[in-house]
């Protein structure tokens, strides 16, 4: 039963004795004060029985439970050199190393909500500071920063936002997760080797028949790639 039904529910058995109470201690007669408790309390017994009606119908949604845990792909390793970028990709690079290096960063999620997840959606917000260089077209010049992902496998199910600094890939294309079952998602990163500087990733979980949760990773380069 949901809290805001269980406050109400407590609310109507206190005004309920305490009604019965003014009646029965109220100076009048006392079979006038039988016949207004009575009713008095059939009234209480009506309402009381409604609303344990519709708190049945209105069950609280269990909550998703996941574990989550991410490596970096070592052997998945890219090198963008300046001399490949156009120029306005040179100048957003510019306080980085020469080469600029990403990797696959994989997150392991498992299912740990004790039941099936039916259609779940997975969103990753993800600081667009972190975007490798790419090219919008075959064998030119890096041109562009993107985050490549197998998130983009189904584009169909995949909805793409800005918001600040932050870019968020969302994928709703699994009908089903069934419970302790392991799904890795991987996303490409620039991770410099020799950086310092931890970064935060959101992974959002939710699905029709539970409510969802928000978890933050903070991922540190140097340890990652150390690992």
């Amino acid at each position: 039963m949901k809290i805001i039904y269980l406050i109400a529910l407590l609310t109507i058995i206190v005004l309920g004795i305490f009604f019965e109470y003014q009646i029965i201690f109220t100076e009048i007669g006392l079979s006038s004060r039988l016949e207004k408790a009575i009713q008095g309390a059939a009234v209480f017994v009506a309402i009381f029985t409604a609303f344990i009606a519709l708190a049945t119908a209105d069950p609280k949604k269990k909550k998703i439970k996941a574990k989550i845990s991410f490596i970096a792909d070592k052997e998945t390793k890219s090198e963008y050199f300046k001399s490949q970028m156009s120029d306005p990709l040179k100048d957003t690079y510019k306080d980085s190393p020469d080469p600029v290096v990403s990797y696959k960063i994989q997150f392991t999620i498992e299912n740990r909500s004790s039941f099936d997840l039916k259609k779940p959606t997975l969103s990753f917000a993800l600081p667009l500071c972190r975007q490798h260089p790419a090219k919008s077209i075959n064998n030119g010049v890096y041109d562009r920063q993107s985050f490549h992902s197998n998130l983009f496998n189904s584009p169909r199910d995949l909805m793409v936002f800005e918001f600040g600094d932050i870019r968020i890939l969302s994928n709703s294309n699994l009908p089903f997760w069934n419970n302790k079952d392991e799904l890795t998602f991987w996303v490409r990163m620039v991770i410099q080797n020799n950086s310092s500087e931890a970064f935060n990733v959101k992974i959002s979980i939710n699905s029709d028949n539970a409510e969802g949760i928000t978890e933050k990773v903070t991922i540190d380069p140097r340890k990652l790639i150390q690992s």
